[in-house]
């Protein structure tokens, strides 16, 4: 949210096309005309050429970061805040909201402390109760995701907060000033809406960021599959499209998500997908559905 995408960072490309030739495409549009070919360069794989090398904006690296986790008792409300937060104008280098069950999964991974490290007795005494429950626990997983409708009813019927409501992730960056006046600011305007849970559970996700693609093998063990999709949508349709897509798939996926790349005008909802059948067939036939 605060250094944009990467095509924003992009200054010059060179390329070569298909007709052999190497040349060099301005990242920004000469006169303020169009958009500047080196958009449709960025992300199109090759299509359009060959990307042979690049010039990328830089910054100078931030003299502070500040993390906090703001838990709000409704995803209305916690959307409300990330929109009231990018169009007062403050820009956290992050800003990830999940809904409530994503936000109970989150909140379960940040339990871990030292205490609990491999080498520890308490280490070894839950690493032999995890190896004895692991079958059951596959089984308990598969039986789960092959009936989705129900943990899906329950979350539909029950309000965020009964699970803990939903959490708000922010990191602030840059100038000391900015940043600390940052996150006064944004703890000021959210206060009607969250409570302020400090900085531990924001630092944690910053450091466990990309476990999450390792936990998924569990999963993949009991012979499920996991998916994600990513749409963006203006503020007032944002809430409808996730109702919609949970509401379309609720007898078939477990569906979660987390709403991130907040822009003033709306943001991305990034929905993610477990399921499971009884056999691999119907598993995959689940999976075209």
């Amino acid at each position: 949210t605060l250094y944009g995408k990467l095509e924003d960072m992009v200054s010059d490309l060179g390329i070569v096309t298909a007709d052999g030739r190497h040349q060099v495409v301005r990242g920004r549009p000469v006169r303020g005309m169009g958009a500047g070919f080196a958009q449709l360069l960025v992300g199109s794989e090759g299509v359009y050429g060959v990307i042979t090398d690049a010039r990328l904006r830089v910054r100078p690296a931030p003299e502070e970061r500040r993390f906090r986790a703001l838990r709000f008792s409704s995803l209305r409300n916690g959307l409300d805040a990330v929109r009231r937060l990018l169009q007062s104008g403050v820009r956290p280098a992050v800003v990830r909201l999940y809904d409530a069950i994503d936000s109970l999964i989150l909140r379960m991974g940040s339990v871990a402390s030292d205490a609990s490290a491999p080498g520890s007795l308490l280490g070894r005494l839950r690493s032999a109760g995890r190896s004895l429950i692991h079958g059951a626990k596959q089984r308990a997983t598969r039986e789960l995701l092959e009936h989705p409708e129900l943990p899906n009813t329950v979350l539909d019927r029950l309000p965020d907060a009964a699970f803990g409501g939903c959490v708000l992730i922010l990191v602030f960056e840059g100038r000391s000033a900015l940043v600390r006046a940052e996150e006064r600011l944004t703890i000021d305007l959210l206060a009607d809406l969250s409570t302020d849970m400090g900085e531990e559970l924001a630092r944690t996700w910053v450091d466990h960021r990309y476990a999450i693609s390792y936990r998924q093998s569990g999963v993949f063990a009991g012979g499920g599959f996991n998916d994600t999709m990513e749409v963006a949508a203006t503020w007032e349709r944002l809430l409808p499209v996730y109702v919609a897509v949970r509401r379309a798939l609720r007898r078939k996926v477990l569906v979660l998500a987390h709403f991130s790349h907040a822009y003033h005008e709306g943001c991305s909802v990034y929905f993610t997908f477990v399921g499971s059948a009884r056999s691999d067939e119907a598993t995959l036939d689940l999976y075209d559905q």
